[in-house]
């Protein structure tokens, strides 16, 4: 493991010195947004992304859309709460379903969660809107809420669950959803060969644990590489593994092998 980090480092040196050294021009597509956050590409000529505020907004020839796609559920916009993460689904073509990922208001209460939803794009507006994925227990934080997804090869969709900051002890715990890797289907139901499914006290949807916030994750090659922001410099690079968990010492991580 430690030659492939070691390796890692030279293919990340590597690129920067190669990026420093060539020209770029820049063009700008859109401006005066509020707070952008994640973006997906629908086609050569459209572009979705996500304001933490709670717009999601299309981008169509180069063109900011000026309305707002409609549909998007009341999202909690406070700290680093809002509307997050977003991914098409791999049969988007056929069937323009696509998932969005943010912190949701417990209503009537001073909590929230994160709160993870499929839809139908229907021009500009979002139809058949269904939650498949709620974390629990609920947080008084607005913090570290991970919110980014990844399909692996199956069809199946991993979702980053922060810590929520003041529960970061819980992310060694497998009866919640603090500082995981979520695992489901696409309708929100758990897949039959998930790691914990059959461990008494497990949440059946966990896929890894440990982690503080994971705003970061990309399936390659057959390996799931997870990035997590941690304090005062300990960002980290990780990959992630079934069953695997990372240990936390202060806010520090580092993987287990």
């Amino acid at each position: 493991m430690k030659n492939l980090k070691l390796y890692l480092f030279f293919i990340f040196s590597s690129i920067c010195f190669n990026l420093a050294s060539e020209d770029f021009e820049y063009e700008v597509i859109a401006e005066e947004l509020s707070s952008p956050w994640a973006i997906t590409m629908i086609d050569d000529n459209n572009i979705l992304f996500t304001e933490l505020s709670g717009q999601l907004r299309r981008i169509t020839d180069g063109v900011l859309v000026q309305e707002s796609v409609s549909g998007v559920p009341e999202v909690l916009f406070a700290g680093q709460g809002g509307l997050s993460g977003i991914i098409l689904d791999p049969n988007f073509e056929d069937n323009n379903r696509l998932f969005i990922a943010f912190s949701s208001p417990d209503e009537g209460k001073a909590t929230n969660t994160l709160e993870v939803i499929s839809a139908i794009l229907d021009q500009n507006s979002l139809i058949n809107v269904n939650t498949i994925f709620k974390a629990s227990p609920s947080r008084r934080t607005a913090a570290h809420y991970g919110a980014r997804m990844a399909f692996l090869d199956d069809g199946t969709l991993l979702i980053t669950s922060g810590d929520g900051f003041n529960y970061r002890e819980d992310a060694q715990n497998l009866d919640n959803h603090f500082g995981k890797v979520i695992r489901l289907n696409t309708d929100g139901s758990i897949p039959s060969d998930n790691p914990f499914i059959n461990q008494e006290g497990a949440l059946p949807e966990i896929y890894s644990f440990g982690h503080r916030n994971p705003q970061g994750i990309v399936v390659a090659n057959g390996f799931i590489y997870e990035n997590e922001h941690g304090p005062m410099g300990g960002d980290e690079l990780n990959i992630v593994e079934a069953a695997k968990k990372l240990w936390m010492a202060g806010y520090h991580l580092w993987k287990r092998l």
